[in-house]
């Protein structure tokens, strides 16, 4: 039997080793975001500001720093597919977006709808 959700959001993911900090620091130099708002309760951490372009920017992270890192970006996007390169080439990783929902019991499920990868330029 399948589980329902509760409810689910567009966003893009990744699992990246690095602490929140650092991904502040390569979304500052990548994107301009600036003054990360910083918050954790338990095994859950986030921190969330606004870019340079005017898009918020709320990052979220769920049982530590091997867990998937999501980003909830707004205004919502009606085509990821720049900005899923432009995050893929900020972290040097390839970065997926589709569909995530909230299964209750702090548990989720990540169904990918498109992945964006790390271009290199020469």
């Amino acid at each position: 039997m399948r589980a329902s959700s509760l409810f689910t959001q567009r966003n893009f993911w990744a699992c990246i080793p690095l602490s929140l900090e650092e991904v502040a620091d390569r979304l500052a130099t990548s994107f301009g975001l600036v003054d990360p708002d910083f918050g954790a309760d338990g095994p859950e951490e986030w921190f969330e500001g606004f870019a340079s372009d005017g898009v918020s920017f709320y990052i979220y992270r769920q049982g530590g720093i091997t867990a998937p890192l999501r980003f909830i970006v707004k205004p919502y996007l009606t085509n990821p597919t720049a900005f899923g390169h432009r995050l893929a080439s900020c972290f040097g990783q390839a970065v997926s977006y589709g569909d995530v929902s909230y299964l209750g019991d702090e548990r989720y499920s990540f169904s990918e709808l498109s992945r964006y990868d790390h271009v290199v330029t020469s």
